[in-house]
């Protein structure tokens, strides 16, 4: 795995008597720590000096860019706005994810926030903080040179958005995108996937191809993925969104072939009636009207199929006395 290249820290006051110690020294240790082509420090209006030093004793290729306006330090909105076009720049640049790594130890509360939600709704995979496993001094500070850099993985936190993407996707019938959502479970990045995570794409992957073959009129596919389908475990988030044994009988029955005797084809066409009813309804829910009305034109056509052959006649072969 890559490591990232490029670093962007947070800059906040630090203790304006000690400066060197509390906010210039940490800063220099973090970019130390790793082999970073290009470092951005954020810092507001107010510490944009502390940043310049900083990036004059680093020696790296530095690049300070500032917010925009006085106390947005404290406004979280605007924090957010200025750090996500930042990365999002960097990223429209060609820049990857995995090449950057965001520290919000140092600034405002505002700005560390904003940070690390700026960092998290790009796709950046690690983050990195300032702390120490030293007694603090007696104003809650880290002492002064114990200072080390800890790291922690967002995964988790994006992992559980495309779950709850794709869980929304399914309440909304829109099975087919649930796959363009999730991670493929056994692909070449699966080793990057948590354990949780891989086993419920693979369930939640599944089902969509259940209802999406189901909902596509596929119905022979859709029950052989049936015939195999895994059930969600114990105490899970979306089981409701399982198949039950009453749709996979439903399906079943969609899926058999079609009977040659023709009052056995009648009774074969109730089903398939119902489920062309039910998918037309679901057209109409999503505005798809001209969807909607073809189903609504194949109803009308069936019913009187179906009449007809509850009389014995077939409407492809109707004997020309009668």
């Amino acid at each position: 795995m890559s490591h990232p290249t490029i670093l962007l820290c947070t800059v906040g006051t630090g203790n304006r008597e000690k400066l060197q110690d509390s906010l210039i020294n940490p800063l220099l240790k973090s970019i130390r720590k790793g082999e970073f082509r290009r470092v951005i420090l954020l810092p507001s209006i107010e510490t944009a000096l502390n940043a310049e030093e900083v990036a004059a004793q680093a020696g790296n290729d530095i690049v300070v860019m500032r917010l925009a306006r006085p106390k947005d330090e404290d406004d979280a909105d605007a924090c957010f706005d200025y750090f996500s076009s930042v990365i999002g720049n960097e990223l429209a640049a060609g820049i990857k994810p995995n090449d950057l790594l965001v520290d919000f130890t140092r600034g405002t509360k505002a700005m560390s926030a904003a940070a690390v939600l700026a960092a998290v709704r790009h796709g950046v995979p690690a983050i990195r903080y300032i702390g120490s496993n030293q007694p603090r001094d007696h104003q809650g500070n880290v002492i002064a040179g114990a200072e080390d850099i800890r790291e922690f993985r967002t995964r988790r936190i994006t992992e559980e958005a495309k779950i709850d993407q794709a869980i929304a996707l399914f309440r909304h019938g829109l099975f087919a995108a649930v796959s363009r959502v999730l991670d493929e479970p056994d692909g070449l990045l699966a080793d990057r996937l948590s354990d949780a995570y891989r086993a419920q794409c693979r369930l939640l992957l599944q089902w969509a191809s259940f209802y999406s073959a189901w909902d596509s009129f596929d119905y022979k596919f859709s029950d052989g993925i049936g015939q195999r389908l895994a059930v969600a475990p114990d105490k899970c988030l979306f089981d409701d969104l399982c198949p039950t044994p009453q749709q996979l009988h439903w399906v079943g029955q969609l899926a058999a072939s079609i009977p040659t005797d023709l009052s056995t084809l009648a009774t074969y066409l109730h089903p398939q009636l119902v489920d062309l009813y039910a998918n037309g309804l679901r057209r109409l829910a999503a505005e798809q009207f001209e969807d909607a009305l073809v189903r609504a034109y194949r109803i009308e056509e069936l019913l009187g199929h179906r009449r007809l052959l509850e009389h014995g006649l077939d409407s492809q072969d109707l004997p020309p006395s009668h």
